[in-house]
């Protein structure tokens, strides 16, 4: 079973580094009281210069290893260069051009991005139809190679795939259905073999087609339900290493080749396959540098 916990940052320093002895560390906690907004951070990243950015419900906050620096929602709707997300619960990445994007947790579905050169702040906002759907809520999950920022949107208790093209300041909604999958940050999205992958949540797996801005099935949920002994309930995909792609489901892990476009290996609980994992359902997996899967069950 997941949980969840209240993050309070700690920092950890390390003295007399080296190989030939255990290293001694030493943790600091840092809360309210050293400066931060409030006690829940939901994300932290590092920007290129070294410095730590964390998201809270009250804000952004930088870190420069001797205060925080706290940046908080700007009253005034006009102000363009200020910072329009109060609740900064929707995830936070680094950008490859160094910029930090946050999304809103709960709100109008705002997605921010923050440039650490010049100290403003740039708002995006859903435009046409999107626009009139209010009180939903955005969880930032992965940016592309082309720099686009895709997201899943919350909307009336359903999850929907939308991105953020930078270069045309366009943000769209497409009709794709997300799982509610609990860990925010895994699952449901992926970059392989230069092309966006989303698996549905009714169990399809789909690649973005960019000529066209769609989305298209490559893998119905009933092709993978045919190789299994009976339905399986797929959960979530991961980006693997060179061309894979891990899909977890209720009987197994499935390794996809996204070249290919086929499933080259399956761990499956019980049946008849050789490679068998335990009988505990699959949550997620990963691949680690040296090619070994790592598959974290629940219970």
């Amino acid at each position: 079973m997941i949980k969840k916990h209240t993050i309070i940052l700690f920092f950890a320093f390390a003295w007399n580094f080296g190989f030939a002895q255990p290293t001694k560390i030493a943790f600091e906690k840092y809360g309210v009281a050293e400066g931060l907004p409030e006690e829940l951070v939901s994300d932290v990243v590092q920007d290129d210069k070294g410095f730590i950015w964390c998201s809270t419900q009250n804000g952004l906050v930088k870190y420069d290893g001797y205060k925080f620096n706290v940046y908080k929602k700007v009253s005034d709707k006009n102000d363009t260069t200020g910072l329009q997300l109060r609740n900064l619960n929707g995830g936070l990445i680094k950008g490859a051009d160094g910029n930090i994007w946050m999304g809103e947790g709960l709100g109008d579905g705002v997605l921010s991005s923050f440039d650490p050169q010049t100290g403003k702040f740039t708002n995006y906002h859903f435009t046409g139809e999107d626009a009139k759907i209010k009180n939903s809520s955005n969880y930032l999950k992965l940016e592309d190679h082309d720099g686009n920022l895709w997201f899943r949107s919350l909307i009336n208790h359903e999850y929907f795939l939308a991105c953020l093209h930078p270069k045309t300041k366009v943000m769209r909604r497409y009709t794709i259905k997300l799982t509610g999958f609990a860990l925010l940050k895994l699952g449901q999205i992926a970059e392989s073999y230069n092309g966006i992958w989303a698996l549905a949540k009714n169990g399809d797996l789909n690649k973005w087609n960019i000529q066209t801005d769609s989305f298209q099935i490559v893998l119905p949920s009933a092709a993978i339900s045919s190789e299994v002994n009976g339905t399986d309930s797929l959960r979530t995909i991961m980006k693997g290493k060179e061309n894979r792609l891990l899909i977890t489901g209720k009987n197994g892990l499935y390794i996809y080749d996204t070249k290919s476009q086929k499933i080259i290996h399956r761990y499956a609980n019980g049946g008849a396959f050789k490679n068998k994992l335990t009988q505990a359902e699959a949550l997620y997996a990963i691949e680690d540098f040296n090619g070994q899967y790592w598959v974290f069950h629940e219970g």
